[in-house]
């Protein structure tokens, strides 16, 4: 597939216009061994093992998977969680992630089986809204983003709700009618896409049948698509069909993703273009913090919570130090009861314990508010 050069300044000036839209893929992050992120995800969880408990079978091909029952589609997404959980295995990704943060981009679509991204954001104290696709639920309050609060809607739902993730066939064939149908985005998103000038392609599969339906949904929201600029990073697959430059008029560049973030991150640090490095004192409120996960372990959404409380208690020590080692035990005990259900050998006296140390968690909660207050 031919290839245009990359035209740093000409990319830096669109999105200094402040009206471009970027799509992230599971082609842009590598692991540090130089695999594509996903692809190691998969072998690490044994996708393609002909007897695994949850997989009956695995379509590399497609990146989709069929289940032995749908019950087990929570504890293959544990799985899942768990792997993206190990940052020590990627830390070359999250700093991809961290880069895109500082870049002053109102509105990102993630198109990946993680939540990464809002954890690099979380990381450079980048504050910013969050949305995800679920079929059959309300999305959350619209509220316009902007550079320095951008949305970063997850196109493929959010892997804490595991019922929204898009694990198999039959979930890629709901989600094309639901959005095509209008009934799974916020109508103001909607009018945001249209009224978008700028499409930035990192790390999409291009080479995946399915990409064609998927740019069809973005033709169903925005009629004048044909008319607008749209790069992308060169797939690493040559198998890329010539629609997407004919039809859907995309402007390929030679470089990969990762490749093409690195050049323009050097170039907005160069013209001082970066959104600033939040001080300890611009960090989001920590009542906030804690407010958010109390509402994540009132609705089981765990691995949410532990994320959000731990940076507070570490980074106020020693004044939490002595909550902060019953968080850490109870975190480690949950994380036991856990990984015995998802071993199908937990008791129902397991699962009793696993709401105890929720209940023990939001009461926990309001602890370390008390601390802050």
């Amino acid at each position: 597939m031919p290839a245009s050069p990359v035209d740093y300044e000409e990319i830096l000036d669109i999105i200094s216009e402040e009206n471009c839209a970027l799509f992230i893929g599971p082609g842009l992050l590598k692991d540090d061994n130089g695999q594509l992120l996903e692809d190691s995800m998969w072998k690490a969880i044994g996708a393609s093992d002909e007897n695994h408990r949850f997989i009956r079978h695995f379509y590399a091909e497609d990146g989709l998977v069929l289940l032995h029952e749908e019950n087990m589609r929570r504890r293959l997404v544990r799985k899942i969680r768990g792997f993206y959980g190990e940052e020590q295995d990627h830390e070359e990704a999250v700093n991809i992630l961290r880069k895109i943060a500082r870049l002053p981009i109102s509105l990102i679509f993630n198109l990946t089986k993680h939540n990464i991204l809002g954890e690099a954001f979380e990381k450079e104290n980048q504050p910013f809204h969050y949305d995800f696709y679920f079929k059959g639920h309300p999305h959350q309050p619209f509220i316009t983003p902007a550079k320095d609060k951008p949305l970063i809607y997850n196109l493929l739902g959010d892997i804490e709700e595991p019922e929204s993730i898009i694990l198999t066939h039959k979930d890629l064939f709901d989600y094309l009618e639901s959005i095509f149908t209008g009934n799974s985005m916020a109508p103001e998103l909607r009018k945001l896409i249209q009224d978008t000038d700028f499409f930035i392609f990192l790390g999409l599969p291009f080479e995946k049948w399915y990409m064609q339906l998927l740019l069809r949904v973005l033709y169903h929201i925005s009629s004048r698509l044909e008319k607008i600029e749209q790069f992308a990073s060169l797939p690493d697959s040559e198998n890329v069909n010539n629609i997407f430059e004919d039809e859907f008029k995309i402007q390929f560049m030679p470089d990969d993703g990762m490749t093409f973030m690195d050049g323009l991150f050097t170039l907005f640090e160069k013209e001082g273009m970066l959104k600033s490095v939040k001080e300890e004192g611009d960090r989001i409120d920590v009542i906030e913090i804690l407010d958010q996960a109390k509402e994540a372990f009132s609705k089981d959404k765990m691995n949410r919570g532990f994320k959000a409380i731990e940076p507070v208690l570490q980074s106020h020590t020693p004044m939490t130090s002595e909550i902060l080692n019953k968080f850490l035990a109870a975190k480690n005990y949950f994380y036991d009861l856990e990984k015995k259900e998802m071993d199908s050998i937990a008791t129902s006296e397991d699962r009793v314990e696993m709401r105890k140390v929720v209940i023990n968690l939001i009461s926990m909660v309001d602890e370390i508010k008390a601390l802050f207050s």
